[in-house]
């Protein structure tokens, strides 16, 4: 038997004893081998981040007018969002003479006015003042890193007043003209005086000599009564002796003689300025001179209308030129918008104190004795100080 065919029987022979263990399997042929999948990769959990949000970007502001707040104009002037007027927040509170608390982590901040917190947060459009919220129409920005407040809205519920003088494009605020209220049944001398001279002319009664009003201002210190402005009227109840030194027409010597008194025994005074003379009469202050004087802080000018007319005789057309003229014309002199109007001559009629209700706080008569103070502060009267007036009956009117 060849070679050949006995591998071939041991093969056959072979492959039968396999089957018989179960150890090889006949199968069906085998299908087309399949693609693996590829096992998924492991990823770590995706985690959303949390990031601040972006800052909002800066409003596109206008250069807005100059504004100046109780004769101090601010440096750093206005804008405007919209039909909002804004200024900066730290520049306002400064002029208004108190101080800014501000976080900038919170965004909140406060000063204090009237012995209250005037609290504000930028995002709010509304200020808390004395227990009460008050709306601002608009919340408060940030600009330049600064914060900017809409000051119209801000000092209006503050009770300043306002004037807008669109032709000098400039806003002026002022507290003492605006609401507020004099405790009532408090007696408080007015002196009225005209100049201070002794080169007289005209009327030589109406000017005081320089030694007689430098001795009645002596009296006064001597004596312990305090000078004061019609504003201080707010806290009348606080002050012991009062007195209230006015001064009418505004002549040039209040600055040549009157002032210089003033300073050296630290007095207050109220003038009342015709403002068509001022700059145009020799004989009357110039506008340098209500500067400097209103800046020392011992002079208050207010409004003796444009032209010391009869205002009971005018038509009420005229009466309200009269009223307006000089409030504008003072406010630009000074910076203050005059709260205080004295009649000329003493003569008005009852239009001439409803025009002086919807633009002043105060109306002044010519005479009539010692002012208590009462609901209608249109009516104030005042003792009239002629020359060669003694201290004895300087003294009695102080009574």
């Amino acid at each position: 038997m060849g070679l050949r065919i006995k591998i071939w029987l041991l093969s056959c022979l072979l492959a039968l004893l396999l089957t018989g263990c179960g150890l090889v399997t006949r199968t069906s042929p085998d299908p087309l081998p399949q693609k693996k999948k590829p096992a998924p990769e492991e990823t770590e959990p995706q985690v959303e981040l949390l990031q601040e949000p972006a800052p909002a970007p800066e409003p596109d502001l206008l250069p807005g007018p100059a504004v100046t707040v109780d004769g101090m104009e601010l440096p750093g002037g206005s804008v405007r969002n919209g039909d909002v007027l804004y200024v900066r927040l730290q520049e306002l509170v400064q002029a208004l003479g108190t101080e800014l608390s501000w976080n900038e982590a919170s965004g909140g901040g406060s000063f204090l006015w009237k012995e209250e917190p005037v609290c504000l947060a930028q995002r709010a459009a509304s200020f808390r003042w004395g227990g009460r919220f008050y709306d601002l129409g608009e919340t408060l920005l940030t600009a330049g890193g600064e914060v900017w407040v809409p000051v119209t809205a801000l000092c209006r519920e503050l009770g300043m007043g306002i004037l807008e003088d669109p032709e000098e494009q400039h806003l002026y605020i002022t507290p003492a003209a605006g609401s507020w209220t004099v405790p009532e049944g408090y007696r408080v001398p007015i002196l009225m005086y005209h100049g201070v001279t002794d080169e007289t002319w005209g009327y030589a009664e109406l000017f005081v000599s320089p030694a007689d009003m430098e001795a009645q201002l002596q009296y006064l210190a001597d004596n312990g009564y305090e000078t004061i402005w019609f504003s201080d009227l707010a806290r009348i109840d606080e002050i012991e002796k009062p007195v209230l030194l006015t001064f009418d027409d505004g002549y040039g010597d209040n600055y040549a003689e009157l002032f210089p008194l003033l300073e050296k025994y630290r007095a207050k005074a109220t003038i009342f300025v015709v403002t068509a003379s001022v700059d145009n009469n020799p004989r009357s202050l110039t506008a340098e001179q209500i500067r400097e004087m209103a800046a020392s802080g011992l002079v208050d000018f207010q409004s003796h209308t444009v032209t010391h007319p009869y205002l009971g005789s005018l038509t009420p057309e005229m009466q309200e030129q009269e009223l307006c003229g000089s409030r504008l014309a003072l406010t630009r002199l000074t910076g203050r918008i005059p709260y205080v109007l004295c009649y000329p001559s003493g003569h008005f009629n009852q239009t001439t104190v409803e025009l002086t209700r919807k633009y002043y706080s105060f109306g002044v008569n010519m005479s009539g004795g010692t002012y208590t103070t009462a609901p209608d502060p249109y009516r104030i009267s005042r003792w009239y100080v002629p020359r060669d007036t003694g201290l004895a009956v300087f003294a009695a009117m102080l009574e």
